[in-house]
């Protein structure tokens, strides 16, 4: 019998012990407490940015032009102690896209999208520079504006540019 059998045999055997010992519970509970965190943040980011959609649907549609593509490099962090100990746990890439509209002045605007490799956000940004999009504009406000998720995805689909 080999290593790999022995061990398969022990852990068949032994699993009820493994799983009931407290660290490993522990680290099980943290890990699910940890999962379902992250998870209802990105839940709540997607139903505020679903809420800011219907909110703009009823602004003005006003042609733009993106001039400016940046990416900017975020860090989040995380309290690990009462103390206030803050340590890094991700570091993430914010695609930017600047756009440009008149109403009747100069106006501008900006879209992100976040990416977790560099150059993946740097080439997803360089291709819509100089890119014609159709911008939301609070007629009440015109220096406020929003460019839809639709909106970016249906400017990269007319020019053939990839929108993964």
């Amino acid at each position: 019998m080999n290593i790999t059998d022995q061990v398969a045999q022990y852990l068949n055997g032994n699993m009820d012990d493994i799983l009931h010992r407290p660290l490993v519970l522990f680290i099980l509970a943290t890990a699910t407490i940890s999962l379902l965190i992250t998870s209802l943040k990105y839940i709540l980011k997607l139903l505020k940015r679903k809420f800011i959609e219907f909110k703009v649907r009823s602004w003005i549609m006003v042609p733009a032009t993106i001039d400016i593509v940046t990416v900017v490099e975020h860090t989040e962090q995380e309290s690990r102690s009462r103390a206030s100990l803050y340590q890094p746990t991700s570091v993430y890439y914010v695609a930017v896209l600047t756009y440009f509209y008149r109403l009747p002045d100069l106006e501008t605007g900006e879209y992100e999208r976040n990416f977790d490799i560099e150059n993946e956000a740097q080439h997803w940004a360089d291709q819509f520079k100089g890119q014609q999009v159709m911008v939301q504009v609070n007629p009440k406000n015109p220096s406020e504006s929003y460019l839809l998720d639709d909106e970016v995805v249906r400017a990269a689909i007319q020019s053939g540019l990839k929108i993964e």
